[in-house]
């Protein structure tokens, strides 16, 4: 049994375009044996003197963070060729990733179940928070928001954060940094081809140190894909056969981050759209049509200063965020399982370095989850149709003390 989508079959390239994908190929291969160089050359002390945020909320160096932190580097990512968050944290010792052909998932510290979401994890953005209000998910796949090319850095503190981050933080934080102006110095373009999915992906980046000191950095990406026609036996169903043109996927990115003196601004946005071979949540496998598809905009405004000699760090931020869910499946009829969630919030942080060798934080969090909405349409009977509203909000009080031991 065969299904089909209609998708139109992409041509092998032709004899220019394999020549061009050997060169850049042969190109790629160079470049990522230089980085792989100068990765190990890097000594003991140089590693220990790379900055984490996501340990405790400030910036500290590794030598100094309380917690088995690990950090991913740009040059890693480049020299690897890692696409997606979970690939790169893959990588990390206890951290494995699986993938059931629309999400992918990452099991941490022997956590993973089947089917689970990515619920305790929690996943930020430059300190921004990412897992939606909804279904509580942070994104480690495709529906990731910025392309891993603006990533400067990953940290990835794994344990209970929830002390210092709250909800989601079970199992471990995921601090996304983002490279600047200075770090893209112009402006960058990326293409990039895979096969036998036929994914096509694009990058447009530019940055940019304007005159007035203020840092400007804004990229949009995107990335289509055929798939790939997989066999599938669906067991004592009776339904076995190749899911033909039932593996697409879309994805649309766009980041800006702007910042100069003590303020800055981050807007993420992504758009992604993966259609289903697997018949996932019990629907009829091997139907044409079956879609997930998700859309998220997150913003944040903060404002981060040093008084009192240094010896005082202020930082405020507030942010917004929107997420919308839509999901297309088949049970026997065509079914929608639409979700929205919208929510704002502030944070206010202060950090006290007056006593020599100690560092005390206070923090307070406030998030509204002013809109969180599951919907269920049945199109061919609409007397069926239920609609599940909600709201919530989280509140979070952070006292953290810190004391630098120093031998020699």
């Amino acid at each position: 049994m065969t299904a089909s989508a209609g998708t139109q079959h992409t041509p092998a390239p032709g004899l220019g375009a394999r020549a061009l994908i050997s060169v850049l190929a042969f190109a790629s291969i160079t470049c990522v044996q230089a980085q792989a160089s100068k990765l190990t050359t890097l000594g003991l002390e140089q590693l220990l003197e790379v900055t984490i945020v996501g340990a405790s909320k400030y910036e500290q160096k590794q030598s100094e963070v309380a917690a088995a932190a690990s950090v991913i580097t740009r040059q890693e990512m480049k020299a690897f060729g890692w696409r997606t968050l979970g690939e790169a944290l893959a990588s990390l010792p206890g951290v494995h990733t699986t993938y059931d052909r629309q999400y992918l998932y990452i099991d941490t510290r022997g956590f993973g179940l089947p089917g689970d979401l990515n619920t305790r994890v929690l996943v930020t953005i430059n300190g921004n928070r990412i897992n939606d209000p909804v279904f509580d998910q942070g994104p480690f796949g495709r529906d990731f928001q910025i392309d891993l090319d603006l990533i400067e850095r990953i940290e990835f503190i794994p344990g209970p954060g929830g002390a210092v981050f709250g909800q989601n933080a079970m199992f471990g934080v995921v601090n996304i940094v983002t490279r600047n102006a200075a770090s893209l110095g112009g402006t960058e373009l990326s293409l990039g081809y895979q096969s036998p999915q036929s994914l096509r992906e694009g990058r447009a980046s530019w940055g940019k140190v304007l005159d007035s000191g203020v840092h400007v950095v804004t990229s949009v990406s995107g990335m289509q894909a055929r798939g790939e026609n997989r066999f599938f036996d669906f067991g004592v169903t009776g339904i076995s056969g190749v899911a033909a043109g039932l593996d697409g996927e879309r994805d649309r990115e766009l980041f800006t981050h702007i910042s100069g003196g003590a303020w800055s601004f981050d807007l993420v946005h992504g758009d992604r759209r993966k259609y289903d071979p697997t018949g996932q949540f019990l629907s009829d496998p091997l139907v044409p049509g079956q879609v997930q598809a998700d859309r998220t905009t997150a913003i944040q405004l903060q404002y981060q200063d040093s008084f009192v000699d240094g010896k005082l760090d202020v930082l405020a931020r507030v942010f917004v965020g929107r997420e919308r869910f839509s999901s297309r499946q088949s049970y026997k009829t065509p079914f929608e399982n639409p979700a929205a969630g919208d929510w704002r919030g502030t944070e206010v942080r202060l950090l006290s370095k007056a006593m020599a060798d100690h560092k005390m934080m206070l923090g307070v969090e406030l998030q509204d989850n002013f809109r969180t909405e599951q919907l269920l349409f049945d199109i061919t009977h609409p007397a069926n149709n239920i609609f599940i509203p909600g709201s919530g909000y989280r509140v979070g009080l952070t006292g953290r003390t810190n004391c630098v031991w120093q031998t020699t």
